[in-house]
């Protein structure tokens, strides 16, 4: 195919009107045969991975959830699709798991780059994918700057039939992932007007997002993927983590050890706890944890139905410290947030908390992990104290010693911070 240029898109011009940007890259499809989409035309069309650069982002005015932020992305990307005559895309559930991870990864990573394995993580049978990543924008942003540029346009106006959207922000930083992909057989979805904002969230009452109107084929059915590894680091012993043993020291006000059944992620049991908004699960240990230190709480979560909470590790003993994620989880499969805090002061102590913000919704726990993924820089060694030496004997009569010479300081090393280490979240296993 080919693409259309900015002046003479009409439909394109509508999505450009943006203040700011940050970084942007896409990627063009992959087929069957090997073959590649063909870059578009245009002064990006050197290579189909590209990237721009531009001015600092304006904040989001509101606080959605991240289902309703990648729900927006679907529908603009859709509306985006309208606008040329094309058919809408279904929103794939597996797809969304792969842009998740990616999302999450390109966040550890601290830079914004191209998943090099999408391909093979997807659904196998697909004709055609492709995929566009992006790093600060905000959700409303997104797709306008993706239309503003010619190659990432050209993978939001291809023949595909599926979507995936993955979204990661914390610390003030935002990634995206949005993986497409051509299925045979898939139907679109009807076409609904565009979406020009998202529910306010988190509220009590959220409705759940509309699952696609077309299920995808048996031929894109496939099973989850192997489970990730856990963080490398060393593991700190937690109180019935899986639930096998029962609650052990979890506090889990309305929550019940639910097994043996097949419902549990790992083993035979899971925690069973109904949804009520701000009801938190919590499990706190002594544990040392040095200045400068990275720590990574892992738990596994999934619901009835779409279902938000936030996930929390909190340094305790001293000034207290805390790093948190948000999800939102399904009853398609099970949800693995991680959340890493590197310690700015010394503390005693470490408490896991996971804070349901959605009613009439029942969560599963389960696989809770707590590893120091990253361990203090070191303390600068100090400097050798200075020694003599002497110089051989002159060929004189009565050897002499030449005075010592004066002692030069040795440098001191900077220390080096450690990176904040992570898993990738969204449901990888």
């Amino acid at each position: 195919m080919t693409s259309r240029s900015l002046s003479s898109a009409p439909a394109r011009a509508r999505f450009i009107a943006l203040a700011s940007a940050t970084i942007l890259a896409s990627a063009a499809g992959l087929v069957a045969a090997a073959a590649h989409l063909a870059p578009p035309t245009g002064p990006l069309s050197a290579a189909s991975d590209t990237s721009i650069e531009t001015a600092a982002l304006a904040s989001a005015t509101t606080t959605p959830t991240v289902e309703q932020m990648t729900q927006r992305v679907v529908a603009d990307t859709n509306a985006v699709r309208a606008e040329r005559g094309l058919p809408a895309l279904v929103r794939h559930p597996d797809l969304d798991r792969v842009a998740a991870d990616w999302a999450h990864q390109q966040w550890v990573n601290g830079a914004m780059s191209h998943n090099p394995s999408y391909a093979q993580q997807i659904p196998p049978g697909w004709e055609r994918a492709g995929e566009n990543v992006g790093k600060g924008y905000t959700y409303t942003q997104i797709v306008p700057a993706w239309v503003a540029s010619s190659s990432h346009y050209a993978n939001l106006v291809h023949d595909y039939t599926s979507i995936g959207v993955g979204y990661f922000e914390q610390d003030g930083r935002r990634y995206w992932s949005q993986v497409f992909a051509k299925y045979p057989g898939v139907q679109p979805p009807a076409q609904s007007a565009p979406v020009t904002s998202p529910s306010p969230a988190p509220t009590a009452t959220a409705a759940p997002a509309p699952a696609p109107t077309s299920p995808p084929p048996s031929t894109v059915t496939v099973n989850p993927a192997p489970e990730p590894a856990r963080p490398a680091g060393v593991a700190l012993a937690l109180s019935s983590p899986s639930f096998e043993s029962g609650l052990g020291t979890w506090s889990a006000p309305s929550g019940t050890v639910d097994g043996p059944n097949t419902l549990a992620r790992g083993g035979t049991r899971s925690l069973l706890v109904p949804g009520a908004y701000g009801r938190t699960i919590t499990q706190s240990l002594a544990a040392e944890v040095a200045k400068g230190s990275t720590h990574t709480a892992t738990v596994w979560i999934r619901s009835d139905g779409s279902a938000s909470g936030i996930v929390r590790l909190r340094a305790t003993g001293g000034v207290a410290e805390v790093a948190s994620v948000y999800f939102t989880a399904g009853s398609s499969g099970w949800l693995r947030v991680p959340v890493a805090l590197t310690a700015r002061a010394a503390h005693t102590g470490l408490t896991i908390e996971i804070v349901l913000r959605t009613s009439g919704r029942t969560y599963r726990i389960d696989s809770a992990s707590l590893v120091r993924t990253g361990e203090p820089a070191p303390a600068a060694a100090p400097a050798p104290a200075p020694t003599t030496s002497t110089t051989a004997p002159a060929p004189a009569p009565s050897p002499t010693t030449a005075p010592a010479p004066a002692p030069s300081p040795t440098p001191t090393p900077t220390p080096t911070p450690l990176l904040n280490l992570g898993g990738l979240l969204g449901g990888g296993g």
